[in-house]
């Protein structure tokens, strides 16, 4: 049985942040007997946001406010509610992984 999901990846970059949704469909070949075996049948981009420069507050901290303005302005703009997503990932290159998140909400 084919099933339809919804997902999200955030690419939190040194100098860049973007936010790509994309519609995935998924097939269950496992029997019913057996152990899920979960394969992605089709892949559809449904929303890729503008190139956003990471907000940092000083070279070592990047600013958790502004990168939760910037996500929750492109779910606006894609037309997705969070309850929507099903799956996704967040990616977060090398040098980035290296500064503080300062969430200051």
């Amino acid at each position: 049985m084919n099933e339809s999901i919804l997902s999200v990846g955030i690419d939190i970059g040194t100098l860049t942040t973007q936010l790509v949704f994309s519609r995935i469909t998924i097939d269950n070949t496992a029997s019913i007997a057996s152990v899920p075996m979960i394969k992605i049948i089709d892949k559809e981009v449904v929303y890729r946001s503008k190139i956003h420069f990471t907000p940092l507050l000083s070279p070592i901290e990047i600013d958790g406010a502004s990168v939760r303005k910037i996500i929750e302005a492109e779910y606006k703009k894609a037309g997705i509610k969070p309850k929507d997503v099903v799956t996704g990932a967040e990616i977060i290159t090398r040098e980035t992984a290296r500064k503080k998140m300062q969430t200051r909400f």
